[in-house]
């Protein structure tokens, strides 16, 4: 799935999945494919030169991270690119 870098501040609804995006803080957040909010904290993350993102080791988001009844998602993002 290819993953889109959006603006968002926290406020309103999650961005669509796929998403990712850089707080104010500088650490990065994303929703995954499956819908489930994550945060990269912990994460290498390298902003590539057309504005994606390469993020390692892989991301993994639990039900308990994520608070809510969907699967977890274990899975890559890299050159904006999301890989199970």
């Amino acid at each position: 799935m290819e993953g889109t870098r959006v603006e968002y501040d926290g406020n309103g609804p999650l961005p669509a999945p796929g998403s990712y995006w850089k707080q104010r803080l500088g650490h990065w957040e994303c929703v995954t494919p499956n819908g489930l909010y994550g945060t990269l904290a912990g994460h290498h993350v390298v902003e590539n030169g057309n504005g994606t993102i390469t993020v390692s080791p892989s991301i993994l988001v639990t039900l308990e991270c994520a608070g809510n009844d969907r699967d977890a998602y274990h899975g890559y993002l890299t050159k904006g690119e999301w890989k199970p």
